[in-house]
Formats: structure tokens, sequence, C-alpha cells
């Protein structure tokens, strides 16, 4: 943790091994309350259904879905699970990656379809919304990462695509379509990554209401360890700050993030951007805002770097440390 990629600025402090819990060591009871499924979504019911299933299968109070996927496509589906759908937000913005067939009505050369879809890479393009869908219907940038053409037969195009959050595949192969000279439309989809997940976490529904059932019933731990992941999961997109346990205690009831509560950070830090707070231990505390950037860490000492959007740790998880901390200097260690 202490890598090339951190800075630290208090190498003095030693966390209280009594504190908290590293995320790989927590039960499957307390993954539920805050943890990450991965389902293989068949095509036919709608995500919220597949949602509303597992939060049956699971007997969690909440539970929720990463990136909706039309009835008709399947693939990888992330559920947040408890308070773990407090982070939805932010792993929202993660790109995603699919398995398209777009059929052509016209033939098309194969080497002009490949050059036409190789064009969209690296770039912004004007995208808008089909008329069925949970946004507005108004052109906006999107941008596709990488495509890679796994196929053409006759006037089939099966290609694969990482491409930014937001992006409709439907519509895409229609603008390819118009790009080629012809009318084309997204004939099957299926997404093979989300939310920084792939198929190989993903379970299928059968396979889910098995486990859950040799969880429940047949008390059996093993059942769904390795299939609940951990929250922190889920942001290991985002760049991270790691605190004290007093900050910890004091974020947990209603305090921000003050520079003295900063232990270590990563490089990247920018003013402005959403960065995710954890313990010594890598457990998430919540996502916050940042008001400063690594400079400011390396100079300040006093003063707000962070505010919380979300809070994600049960807040009896740490004490209230920081009543004791002032009596000691005054000013809680954060």
């Amino acid at each position: 943790m202490q890598g090339k990629s951190y800075y630290v600025k208090d190498p003095d402090y030693q966390p209280d091994p009594e504190l908290g819990k590293y995320p790989h060591e927590r039960s499957v009871e307390e993954r539920l309350k805050s943890g990450i499924v991965v389902v293989d979504k068949p095509a036919s019911p709608s995500s919220q259904q597949v949602s509303s299933w597992v939060k049956e299968m699971l007997k969690v109070n909440k539970a929720g879905h990463v990136g909706t996927l039309d009835p008709s496509v399947s693939g990888v589906l992330p559920i947040l699970l408890g308070k773990a759908t407090k982070i939805m937000p932010y792993m929202h913005l993660l790109p995603k990656t699919y398995v398209t067939l777009m059929h052509l009505h016209e033939k098309v050369d194969p080497a002009l379809v490949e050059k036409v879809l190789n064009d969209y890479v690296g770039k912004d393009f004007l995208h808008t919304p089909p008329k069925k869908s949970a946004v507005k219907r108004k052109p906006r940038k999107r941008k596709i990462y990488d495509i890679e053409v796994l196929e053409i037969e006759g006037k089939d195009v099966l290609f694969k695509a990482t491409v930014e959050s937001g992006t409709y595949m439907r519509v895409f192969c229609i603008d390819v379509g118009k790009k080629l000279g012809v009318k084309a439309h997204m004939q099957e989809l299926r997404r093979i990554e989300s939310g920084g997940f792939s198929e190989e976490h993903a379970v299928d529904l059968n396979e889910l209401k098995e486990k859950a059932w040799l969880y429940f019933e047949k008390q059996n731990d093993d059942a769904l360890n390795d299939i609940i992941y951990p929250v922190e999961r889920g942001v290991k997109h985002l760049p991270k700050v790691f605190v004290k346990d007093v900050a910890v205690s004091a974020i947990l009831y209603g305090a921000p993030l003050y520079y003295k509560g900063i232990v270590m950070a990563q490089q990247n830090i920018k003013e402005g951007e959403i960065i995710a707070v954890m313990t010594m231990k890598g457990e998430l505390v919540g996502i916050f805002r940042s008001l400063g950037n690594l400079e400011d860490i390396k100079k300040k000492f006093k003063g707000i770097f962070a505010r919380p959007l979300a809070i994600v740790m049960d807040r009896n998880a740490y004490p209230k440390l920081w009543k004791a901390k002032e009596n000691e200097d005054g000013d809680a260690g954060i």
C-alpha cells in the first residue's frame, strides 16, 4: 500500500489493531449488509426484476443494479446490497464492454466495415439516446475506447466494444450503418464487463438461488463466500485517501475530513474530484469530494480537505474516539 503511487503524510502513525476489520476477513453476513453480487442476467427479465429476485433470495433489505440492461439483453449485472447501494452513482461512471451482433441490410465490403468501426476508437461522437430510455433524449458526447471485430459473415458483423457509460449500442449500430451508407440494426447484445466486473465474476440466477438455499437453510457459509464481494471492490477505480482511526470515528458522526486526519493519499489526487476515503485496514468509509490536491495534503495540517457525498460504513464500526482525543490535544486529530 505504501508504494510509489502513494504519498505518506504521517509515516509514524500506527492504527489500533483492535479497531476495524480487513474486508477479506468479513463474514458472509457482514457482506450481505454491504456487498456486491454479480449476476449473469438472462435475456427476458428486466434489470429491476433481477434486482428484486436477488433481494428476495439473499434476504437483504435493499438491492440495486449498476447499469440497466434492456430485457432482451443478457450479461454482467452488478447488484449492490444494503449500504453498498450508496456507491451506485460512482460505479455507473465506469466503462462497459459489449459483444454486439450488428445486422446490415445490404452487403458491404468487410474491409470498409472494419475501417468505419475502428474510426470511432478514441474519439468523442454525438450520441442521442433512444426513445425508450431513462434519460433525456438529446445529443451528447460519448467515447468508444476500443473495438475488436470478431467476425463478419455476409450481412452480420460480430464485434466487441468497450464504451463510455451511457452509450447505447442499439443507436451505435444505426449510426455505423449511416456511415456505411446502408441501414443497420443491433440484432443481439451481451454485456461482458460492467462496474469493474467481468463474466468470470458473474453467477447465474439458478446457481445463486441454490447457493442462497445452502447458506440460509443448511448454514453453509462457503456457499456464498466466493460470490458476495466486499463493497470496496466497487471503488477500485476511485483515487483513495487513507485516514486515522480518530478521523474515521469523527466522519461517521458527521464530520468532514480534515488534513490532520490524513495518513496517506494516492499521488493523483486532484481538487474537486470524487475520492474514496479508507481506513488503514482498507475499509471504505465513504465517498467524498476533495477540496484540495496532493500538494495541499503535503503542506497543510489544518482545515478541511474533503466533504462527504455518501457515508457507507456503519456508524457503530468505530467508537467516538475523538472525545478522548480532544481531552489530550483539543483538536481531535482531525
